[in-house]
């Protein structure tokens, strides 16, 4: 039995593994849909949408990044680092996620491990934060020297020489970076940090 199909991109509005290409599957022969085996309809984020078309279409979503490749990811979690329920209770959050072309790290506050907030100066907190991203890097098989991309939140811009001191001293290499003020961060912080790194194989030299 042929099918006919149609690739159709959808916007890209939602977050980074929300977005999704849309298979519009219509049978050339008769009102037969598109038969997708159990296991792979049970799969996450995999999403079967019936269609109301005349000739049995069936419409089948599937998350970008199992299109693109990327259908391998995973959470990284290291105790050498704040976990995220620390900051808020059943928080759906991750320290990081991996992907096979990127590491995205999730802020981090300047705590210890236990989840206790460092007290002290802004060198002392902005170490903290750099500290808990080494060590969530190097969970993730990468480490400071593959990081791309940096974003700096503070709720007083006065601390920006003091931070981007203590920063320097952290970095091997000289990342895009962003430092933005804010009006309050999570558990009354002065200062997070969030980055994005390559795979240690996908690392520049």
């Amino acid at each position: 039995m042929g099918f006919k199909l149609t690739l159709m991109l959808t916007a890209l509005p939602l977050k980074s593994f929300d977005s999704i290409i849309t298979i519009s599957a219509m049978s050339v022969l008769s009102r037969t849909a598109l038969k997708v085996p159990k296991a792979l309809s049970r799969a996450p984020l995999f999403k079967i949408r019936s269609s109301p078309q005349s000739l049995g279409a069936s419409s089948v979503s599937l998350p970008l990044r199992r299109m693109a490749g990327l259908s391998t990811w995973e959470k990284i979690l290291t105790k050498n680092a704040m976990a995220p329920a620390c900051v808020r209770t059943h928080t759906p959050q991750s320290q990081a996620i991996k992907t096979p072309y990127a590491i995205y790290v999730s802020g981090q506050l300047p705590a210890d491990a236990q989840g206790n907030m460092v007290q002290g100066s802004m060198t002392e907190k902005t170490s903290a934060c750099m500290k808990a991203i080494e060590e969530i890097l190097a969970e993730a098989g990468s480490g400071l020297e593959h990081i791309v991309k940096v974003t700096i939140f503070l709720t007083d811009m006065k601390d920006f020489e003091e931070v981007n001191k203590a920063y320097e001293s952290w970095m091997i290499t000289e990342p895009a970076r962003s430092c933005v003020a804010v009006k309050q961060l999570p558990k009354d912080a002065d200062i997070e940090i969030e980055c994005i790194a390559l795979p240690w194989d996908h690392g520049c030299s």
